[in-house]
């Protein structure tokens, strides 16, 4: 888990170590904007397999999951390459080169986005996380080295070529890993002869799209989206609000976040299936509520820890190059780890998801929306320095982590 993190850190100091500021704020900024749209083309539909994968699998239709799964990553991949498509195609008609690259680009890494998230979905489904773990190496340790060699080959643009190399290894992996259950070669999988004959299988289905239903998938998807906006498209209004070269030092700046978001992403497939299986198994919802908040507490010290580390390898020492090439201050850097240490603030979500309270998520993500936005339009109106509108964004964040936080706590005494 502190392996991939660190390597996606490592790969975005490597990329702003070969890029220029502005084009790193370009790769940067496209990076967010192919994030946030490879959220928005699910349409709740990774949402709903959350839940009806890992059900499914315990409810032994092996079969059902690899059908439906292969069916997600075509749909993902329709909604990102049609829009793709067509709007490079205008951008071209009209003349706007520039945009036309910009659209490309976005497309690409939310391909590779989006394509990760339906095939952790797949993986987590099972009780044995190794080829979880497995896949998320290839993919960060292949896009480490395609994305150097193709940010000094091509600059911004062969960054994220290398971005979408290494989504393109995770899901090869993905389908080795679905032909081997149906094989029976997955050791993790009983053979498909000593599988036992689920009569109700039809029946499981069904349950579990009713334990998952459209209207949570629903639900899900917006509050993924709300969360996202202020994460994702950050870079893109910094960049229109303090400058393209302000943009470069903001995206080195939220590398912190990204690494952050990537160790929390991980031990997310280990926590969220794990909360589902407490919870049906019966296990006391005080129990479930201290098991998330404890990975949200360990996220935290660990990325703190990290963060104060890098900070200090940037001012002067051996990666002292940053400090003047991107303007950094010890008051920049440590407002970024600050906005860094709430990263994990998903595993209490999937307490709410477990308790089918979906909707308590999506007020929380809706009030993070507008209290982002509001500091964002201060920021704009008012001349806020770039280290105060991070520091007001790690309080916005800090705030949201209470919120959900209060939303499982009145449950646990509503359950008393």
């Amino acid at each position: 888990m502190l392996t991939a993190s660190s390597l996606t850190l490592v790969r975005g100091f490597a990329v702003a170590w070969v890029l220029p500021p502005v084009a790193f704020g370009n790769y940067a900024v496209a990076i967010g904007l192919g994030a946030f749209a490879g959220l928005l083309v699910s349409f709740g539909a990774i949402e709903t397999s959350w839940k009806r994968f890992v059900l499914q699998w315990a409810e032994g239709e092996y079969s059902a999951t690899v059908r439906e799964s292969r069916k997600l990553d075509a749909k993902m991949a329709l909604r990102v390459v049609v829009p793709t498509v067509f709007g490079t195609g205008f951008a071209v008609s009209i003349g706007f080169a520039d945009a036309a690259l910009l659209i490309i680009a976005v497309g690409g890494f939310a391909w590779s986005a989006v394509a990760a998230s339906a095939g952790a979905s797949f993986l987590r489904a099972s009780v044995d996380l190794g080829p979880l773990a497995k896949a998320t190496m290839l993919r960060t340790s292949i896009a480490l080295i395609a994305a150097i060699a193709g940010a000094y080959l091509l600059s911004w643009p062969g960054a994220i070529i290398g971005e979408v190399v290494g989504g393109l290894f995770f899901m090869g992996y993905v389908e080795f890993r679905r032909r081997m259950m149906l094989k029976g070669l997955d050791v993790s999988t009983p053979r498909a002869e000593e599988q036992p004959e689920n009569q109700n299988s039809h029946a499981a289905t069904a349950a579990a799209n009713t334990l998952m239903g459209e209207s949570s998938g629903r639900y899900l998807f917006a509050a993924n989206l709300l969360f996202a906006a202020p994460i994702f498209l950050d870079r893109y209004f910094v960049s229109e609000i303090f400058g393209a070269e302000a943009a470069g030092t903001y995206g080195l700046l939220v590398l912190f976040n990204m690494a952050a978001l990537t160790l929390s992403g991980i031990i997310d497939q280990r926590v969220g299936p794990q909360v589902l299986r407490m919870n049906s198994t019966g296990v006391v919802r005080k129990a479930i509520a201290i098991y998330a908040m404890k990975w949200v507490v360990l996220v935290g010290l660990v990325i703190g820890v990290s963060g104060f580390i890098a900070a200090v390898l940037v001012l002067g020492g051996p990666l002292s190059r940053f400090e003047s090439e991107y303007a950094l201050t010890p008051l920049l850097l440590m407002s970024a780890v600050s906005l860094a240490v709430c990263s994990g603030y998903k595993h209490l979500t999937w307490v709410l998801i477990a308790w089918n309270k979906e909707i308590a998520i999506l007020r929380v993500a809706g009030g993070y929306l507008i209290v982002t936005a509001g500091i964002l339009g201060f920021a704009a109106l008012c001349g806020m320095p770039l280290w105060g509108y991070i520091i007001a964004c790690a309080i916005a964040r800090l705030s949201m982590v209470a919120a959900l936080s209060y939303s499982i706590w009145s449950r646990l005494k509503d359950a008393l």
